[in-house]
């Protein structure tokens, strides 16, 4: 908060007329496509205030070619830039300063994680357990260094009753179900009650299915613990809908013969269960997941899986399960499924089949087009709030251009000067002008590319909602023949969600999309389907 109170005591003395606190919440900031930094954007482009205060300038980005955009954007839509720390001059002086400030948080983020990632893989080459606040279940630290476990007798015997149970044949959700009904504390009740730190995980109340297979799977009940076992990479993948490659963060399992990988003696994490008892549940649960009829499943029977179908109770997804007694998919609140994060208010399961719920989003879906005249105004009222809304990522892509243009030309410039130039000395200073202006290009070019992708996605939509606004009663017979993958993409494009409670609540079932305001259920005759 120091910082907070310094920028607004700074801004007292510059403008003592209406303020506006914008405060990011942090988090993956690479990016400038912030909603607390859009919120403040938009406010600068209508001319709300005329100057931002910051602790630092860094608070934009850390990086400096986002750090550039976002201060030159601001300048020209005529908002002046201040920091309460990092006072400069004006002119080209002020800004050479400005961007040494620039490249110090830079170097500074790269140093934070090249040290922290450095102490990390220090500990665990010492043969020290990595740094976590919660041991892993059925363990507790040795001591306050938390350097190695120690058999927790109080869990311990849990443990090797969910091995007997798996390798018994007992399939896992009859596990977490069993140990449920019986009142055994999760690990989580269990850390809580032990008074160990979970600032960010509510307790669950319930064993899960992921739990016991996580339990059933940790190579640490066998004493071989493996540290930095998993890293974050960042990839391409295919939207399931749009067929587009958008880049996606996975954390992936090291190669065996990474030597970032480190597998701890029985010194470090004690056995729990024996090599035997662990190969043949590891087995088993090969042999369950090849019979398991869950992979079986017919992907176009889930018109609704991924997040067009969700529970009114708590706003969280309706995900799919297979009922094994009836032959068919379920849509239920996948709240009433986790460990952590918010769990639904809603009291027991309560369930949909799949084929009812598909079918009542799509009759929403022809119904809303079924009123061409209706659907024409509403589009029109969409169009001019996207266009309002997407004026900023514009703007900024006009910024990038011509800081490009500016970057390229000052290359260019100082390029001919290095050639023309006979003093070595004075030489050498243009090719460091010329060659920060060409890393300054390839950044802007970067930030410029991300940028694109990000409005051609937005923009993908358009053309959907573009083609069935322009075939008018022509969309409705188009909808009726729809197969699957139109089907999928006319959800995305409408934004739509189909809002779910009990079957016998009022208003069970509600629609919502971008043209339209919530449709009427009555008028699907849900009653018939139930």
């Amino acid at each position: 908060m120091t910082g907070i109170s310094e920028a607004r005591t700074r801004g007292r003395i510059l403008r003592s007329w209406r303020q506006e606190l914008y405060c990011d919440p942090g988090g993956k900031s690479y990016t400038l496509s912030r909603p607390v930094f859009n919120h403040m954007m938009e406010d600068a482009r209508a001319r709300k205030f005329d100057l931002v205060t910051v602790w630092m300038y860094d608070r934009f980005s850390r990086m400096q070619d986002q750090q550039s955009v976002a201060i030159y954007q601001l300048k020209k839509y005529g908002v002046e830039v201040v920091s309460a720390t990092q006072p400069i001059p004006d002119g080209p002086v002020g800004t050479l300063i400005r961007n040494s400030y620039a490249f110090g948080a830079e170097l500074m983020l790269y140093r934070i994680r090249e040290g922290t990632y450095r102490g990390k893989k220090r500990r665990v080459k010492n043969n020290k357990l990595p740094n976590a606040a919660l041991p892993t279940y059925g363990y507790e630290f040795a001591d306050a260094t938390k350097a190695r476990y120690v058999i927790d007798d109080r869990v311990a015997p849990i443990v090797r009753r969910i091995y007997s149970m798996a390798l018994a044949g007992v399939k896992l959700g009859e596990i977490a179900r069993t140990l449920t009904a019986e009142g055994v504390p999760t690990p989580s009740q269990y850390h809580h009650e032990r008074g160990w730190p979970t600032p960010r995980i509510i307790p669950a109340t319930t064993w899960s299915h992921a739990t016991t297979h996580k339990i059933l799977t940790n190579t640490a009940y066998v004493g071989r613990l493996v540290g930095f076992r998993t890293q974050v990479r960042t990839g391409m993948s295919v939207h399931l809908v749009t067929g587009e490659n958008v880049p996606v963060e996975r954390r992936i399992v090291r190669d065996e013969t990474n030597p970032d990988r480190v597998v701890y003696g029985e010194d470090v994490c004690p056995r729990l269960i024996g090599d035997a008892t662990f190969d043949a549940v590891q087995v088993v649960l090969d042999r369950n997941r090849v019979e398991s009829r869950r992979r079986l499943h017919n992907p176009e029977a889930l018109l609704l899986r991924n997040g067009f179908a969700r529970c009114s109770y708590c706003d969280g997804n309706m995900v799919a399960t297979w009922s094994k007694a009836g032959g068919y998919y379920l849509y239920q609140c996948s709240r009433n499924r986790t460990d952590t994060g918010k769990r639904c208010p809603e009291e027991g399961r309560f369930s949909w089949r799949a084929s009812t719920l598909d079918d009542l989003m799509w009759r929403a879906v022809i119904a809303v087009f079924e009123r061409p005249e209706v659907v024409a105004a509403k589009y029109a009222e969409y169009k001019a709030d996207k266009a309002t809304g997407l004026v900023i990522e514009h703007d900024r892509v006009v910024v990038l251009e011509q800081m490009l243009q500016e970057a390229e030309s000052k290359r260019l410039r100082n390029t001919a000067l290095a050639s023309n130039e006979d003093d070595d000395e004075q030489r050498a200073e243009y090719q460091r002008i010329a060659t920060e202006a060409a890393r300054s290009k390839r950044g802007i070019t970067k930030e410029m590319e991300a940028l694109r992708d990000v409005l051609a996605t937005k923009e993908w939509g358009d053309h959907v909602l573009d083609s069935l606004a322009a075939k008018g009663e022509r969309a409705v017979e188009h909808l009726r023949s729809a197969d699957f993958d139109d089907k999928r993409r006319t959800l995305l494009a409408l934004d739509a969600k189909l809002y779910v409670r009990r079957k016998g609540d009022l208003d069970a079932v509600a629609f919502a999309c971008r043209l339209s305001e919530r449709f009427d259920p009555t008028a699907l005759s849900v009653q018939s389907h139930l």
